[in-house]
Order: structure tokens, then sequence, then C-alpha cells
């Protein structure tokens, strides 16, 4: 309903904003000060991804957190070449909050068109 979009909205961009400040904004600056392009977003990927492995104190198996690792990965290598070509967090910012909003609202409906009613019903 309303109240989940509204809350998972705040969380999402609150998430989004302040992961994207302290990777690609703090991290990112701070590597790249001391190492190769290459080498400042390989490293703050894997710190970002490493970052992640707190998931498996919320119960995740093993299999979902390193799943969630390599993700992260990915993501922290794409995110980081997109600020140093950018030069602004603010992309990032976006697409981190669409990435979390669209995973969390898939999760709690598996099919896309249950995510398109879900939606509907909140216009509603």
């Amino acid at each position: 309903g309303f109240t989940y979009v509204s809350v998972l909205i705040f969380f999402t961009l609150a998430v989004g904003i302040s992961e994207e400040v302290y990777f690609r904004g703090i991290i990112l600056k701070l590597l790249k000060d001391n190492f190769s392009v290459k080498q400042t977003i390989v490293i703050s990927a894997l710190v970002f991804g490493i970052g992640h492995f707190a998931s498996i104190l919320v119960g995740q198996s093993i299999v979902e957190v390193l799943l969630q690792i390599i993700n992260a990965i990915v993501f922290g290598i794409l995110a980081a070449e997109i600020v140093m070509i950018t030069k602004s967090l603010f992309p990032v910012i976006i697409w981190h909050l669409l990435f979390d909003f669209v995973n969390h609202i898939s999760l709690v409906a598996p099919s896309p068109s249950q995510v398109l009613l879900r939606f509907k019903n909140v216009g509603s």
C-alpha cells in the first residue's frame, strides 16, 4: 500500500545517499589520491562488496550473502566509473535509489505483473 511504498522510498533514498556519499564520495576520493584510476575503482568496489557481508547477520544463507557481495562489487565498479566520468554523485544516488527500490518491491511481488499491480494500487 501507500505506507509501504512511502517508507520504502524513504529507506532507499537514505541508503542511496549515505552509501554513495561514503563509498563513492569519501572512500573513492581518498583512494584516488593514492592509487591509479583502475586500482581506485577496483578497491572501492571490493570495500563496497565486503560491506555487504553484514547481511549474514540478518539470517541470510551464505549463498545469498555471496551473491549479494558479488552484486555489490559489480554495482560498485559501475558506480565508481560513473562518478569518475561525471564527477558527480547525483547519477549514482538516483541509480542506487531505483536499484534498491525495484529490488525490494520485487521481493514482495516476485512477478512483473504483481509489481505493476502494486504500483497501480498505490495510485488508487
